[in-house]
């Protein structure tokens, strides 16, 4: 054994933030991985850089030419990069989309250990992220069998009223002479919903099989 100090490798620099489990259990957060991203510095959510093609959206980014938009509310800027420039990692796997690059796997947080998020002195393993590198890290088996069983309940007492919006008046017959139908404003109706997701982890060692022959002596 030597008690020399290891040494520090001074040629590189890595900025990385690590979202651990107690951190994930105390403070507030959505169902899956992507609404903690934006807890390390240099990272944040962009609301113009997604629900392009959505009702009400104006985004930009997540996108190929031609396509739809990535379908959520914002994007992710990583260290100045684009929500389509960084990588999203599961347990080191890629999980954004093939073409537009934007994150839409959900990991609840149910199932996960810690969350990493990179941003800066990416490895040359992640090629192609020109923002920031985003892996979830699941939670693993231990020397001892544990376990939890959990669920989640939400209805729409639970959630706020959608936004009234202007409108033109479908019922106006303005433009069969000519003029632009009058404005409305709408107030679309609030539907009933109930949701109820339960599940449960297992896990413990796991144990190779021992396999037994059995001895045969003959004396002569």
């Amino acid at each position: 054994m030597s008690g020399a100090a290891p040494e520090i490798d001074v040629t590189t620099n890595h900025t990385m933030t690590n979202i651990t489990e107690d951190v994930i259990n105390e403070v507030p957060h959505g169902r899956s991985f992507q609404s903690v991203i934006q807890f390390a510095p240099a990272a944040s959510n962009e609301p113009l850089a997604g629900s392009l093609g959505t009702s009400g959206g104006s985004g930009t980014g997540g996108q190929s030419p031609g396509s739809s938009g990535n379908g959520q509310g914002f994007g992710y800027s990583v260290a100045g990069g684009a929500d389509s420039e960084n990588r999203y990692l599961v347990e080191g796997q890629e999980t954004a989309d093939i073409i537009g690059g934007f994150s839409h796997t959900q990991v609840p947080f149910d199932f996960i250990q810690e969350v990493q998020v990179k941003t800066s002195g990416v490895e040359a393993e992640y090629g192609g992220a020109l923002g920031g590198v985003v892996n979830v890290i699941m939670k693993k088996g231990s020397n001892d069998i544990h376990g939890s069983v959990f669920t989640q309940f939400e209805n729409q007492a639970m959630d706020g009223s959608p936004n009234a919006q202007t409108r033109y008046n479908p019922l106006d017959g303005g433009t069969q002479n000519l003029l632009d139908p009058s404005q409305q404003l709408f107030q679309p109706k609030k539907d009933k919903t109930s949701d109820f997701f339960p599940g449960f982890t297992l896990g413990g060692p796991l144990q190779e099989p021992h396999l037994v022959l059995p001895c045969l002596q003959s004396r002569i």
